[in-house]
């Protein structure tokens, strides 16, 4: 009797399960094998390395609303899921190349999981199309609830009457969920082409063999006892169903969403035609070290928090910025990092250099940021950096600092008189331009608390929202930016009792200058088209027009200013001025800047 009762508990044991299946492949999936339906793109995508979670408080915080939009557990381990980023890369690859049915995917290794510069780069030298970068945000292992009438089945049979097949009825409900950030570029132009957040999961009902042997289980105390070893158990078990529903996610928005946005493009992508790639360089510190000058005046209250503000809307625009802050910003880093961006770039591309922080002049009178180290003089940066740069590319400079001889503001006191043209020398008989947040004789100014920011930089983020763009083109052009800057910084400085008008230096003032995030251009410029059938379009993200294959039709002439306008044309080297207002009427109203 008791031989047959065991053998009737082994049988009951195969028939339920001591572990949890692993799941078929997606590819192989007979229920999503219809993802991949439709004609092939023919595209070859670059895998990059994937980002694990930052399980430090920083790292957590950066996440912002994508953590706020993680539903609350209450039994639940952050640290117990067996990621592997290896592994996930592979899967990954397979799931682009039968979806886009290209050559075998690419797995990036150079540089790491967030080295943009060279994993463009190795994309780009062995022959992708598409980089796909996937950011692992968060992940879990937790217990749901109790299986209903199972379980206190289970706990009838197994305190009253001692009835032990039930250890292999599935009881419990677990889940293990994963956060991810996906992210598609073209390879050529860095232009992001799709970006998407994802939570993926997979819950389901254990029995004890399956999510691990415990007393605190066997003696039904679960969840109150359930310890990381646990919690780990059901990791192991589950991961795999969680990754296969990431990667079915991954594969329909390849599928459909991005072959939308792809099948339009396929000539401009394969012609390497989507336009110049924005590189960009964001620095911003509040003081220099003790170390360096003891008798320095306070820190800045803003200009870190600027930078920040400039890169988060950098981001926004599907530009991945390389940002240097605080005791970071050093001049070694600062020129390192300048080397690194512009030692890979096209004679097409474009390198976005943002300082915030403050100004000065050594003895000769010649302008120097003020770094966590010391003072960088820009005129021997400007030499080094046209050396690491292409002859053709350009480099665009916003600089909210000031460099006057008494100090105040973001002015580093101390210095000599600006030399006369210094400033305009740095772009001098090269393709590149500057936008500064005051003439050499004023001072750049920081709100007030509780949100200290450089004047200068608030507008230029407010332009570049949308407010800036005067044609509606989808695209913010030097002198637009500086035409919407020289209307509100002076008035908003003067109302704070001091002097501020932007300035700006360099030719192509009507080329794209800074980001515009404008998701529709309502009014898009036109541009010639590569083939009789189909016209290019600007970049609606970062507003770079493509580079066309034939010339363009002569422009129609701008129509004249009216009296009420700001001046837009400066005359030679002349710092531009702007005429005041005829009455308080004539003045618009301000338009909402980031944070209001």
């Amino acid at each position: 009797m008791k031989s047959r009762l065991l053998w009737f508990f082994v049988a009951l044991a195969c028939s339920t399960g001591c572990a949890v299946d692993p799941p078929t492949p997606l590819e192989r999936d007979p229920e999503h094998v219809a993802l991949a339906e439709g004609s092939p793109l023919g595209l070859r995508i670059a895998i990059a390395p994937i980002q694990l979670p930052q399980r430090d408080a920083a790292g957590v915080a950066a996440l912002g609303s994508a953590a706020a939009a993680w539903p609350a557990r209450e039994y639940a381990s952050e640290s117990a899921v067996p990621l592997d980023a290896r592994e996930l890369q592979r899967r990954l690859g397979r799931v682009g190349t039968w979806v886009l049915g290209g050559e075998e995917s690419l797995l990036t290794s150079e540089g790491g999981a967030a080295d943009e510069v060279a994993l463009l780069a190795q994309a780009e030298a062995e022959g992708a199309e598409l980089l796909v970068r996937l950011e692992l945000l968060k992940s879990r292992a937790s217990w749901i609830e109790r299986d209903g009438l199972w379980w206190w089945g289970n706990l009838f049979l197994f305190w009253g009457i001692g009835v032990y097949p039930m250890l292999f009825v599935s009881d419990e409900v677990y889940a293990v969920e994963l956060m991810a950030q996906l992210e598609v570029r073209e390879v050529r132009s860095g232009r992001t082409l799709l970006a998407r957040t994802l939570a993926a999961g997979h819950a389901r009902s254990l029995n004890h063999p399956q999510r691990g042997w415990s007393l605190g289980g066997l003696l039904w105390l679960h969840p109150y006892t359930l310890d990381e070893e646990d919690y780990r158990e059901v990791g192991r078990a589950l991961y795999p169903h969680a990754r296969k529903d990431l990667e079915r996610q991954v594969a329909q928005l390849l599928s459909t969403e991005l072959r939308q946005q792809v099948e339009p493009l396929l000539p401009q992508i394969r012609a390497g035609a989507l336009g110049p790639r924005l590189r960009a360089l964001v620095i911003g510190v509040n003081g220099p070290s003790a170390e360096w000058d003891f008798d320095h005046p306070g820190p800045l209250a803003g200009a870190e928090q600027d930078a920040a503000d400039v890169a988060k809307h950098l981001r926004a625009c599907g530009v991945r910025p390389l940002v240097l802050s605080g005791a970071a910003a050093t001049k070694e880093a600062i020129e390192a990092n300048l080397q690194r961006l512009a030692g890979g770039m096209r004679a097409s591309d474009r390198l976005l250099v943002y300082f915030a922080g403050f100004g000065r002049t050594n003895r000769e009178g010649l302008p120097a940021w003020i770094v966590a180290d010391g003072p960088l003089v820009l005129g021997p940066l400007a030499d080094r950096l046209s050396g690491y740069a292409p002859a053709q590319a350009r480099v665009d400079f916003v600089c909210d600092a000031s460099f006057g001889a008494l100090g105040g503001g973001r002015t580093f006191p101390g210095g000599s008189p600006l030399a006369r043209g210094s400033l305009g020398a740095l772009v001098e008989d090269r393709p590149w331009r500057l936008l500064c947040a005051a003439r050499p004789e004023q001072t750049a100014v920081e709100s007030k608390a509780p949100l200290p920011r450089g004047l200068f930089s608030e507008w230029l983020l407010t332009a570049a929202a949308g407010a800036g763009d005067r044609d509606n083109d989808g695209q913010l052009s030097l002198r637009e930016a500086w035409g919407f800057l020289v209307r509100w910084v002076p008035q908003e400085a003067q109302e704070a009792g001091a002097e501020q008008r932007p300035c700006m230096w360099g030719g192509e003032r009507d080329a794209p200058f800074f980001p515009l995030r404008l998701p529709q251009p309502p009014n898009p410029a036109p541009a010639a088209p590569l083939t009789p059938q189909a016209e290019a379009s600007p970049d609606p993200l970062t507003g770079d027009a493509p580079a066309p294959t034939e010339p363009l039709a002569p422009a129609e002439p701008a129509p004249a200013p009216t009296p009420d306008e700001w001046r837009l044309e400066p005359e030679g080297d002349e710092i531009p001025t702007v005429p005041p207002a005829a009455s308080e009427d004539e003045i618009p109203s301000a338009p909402a800047r980031p944070g209001q």
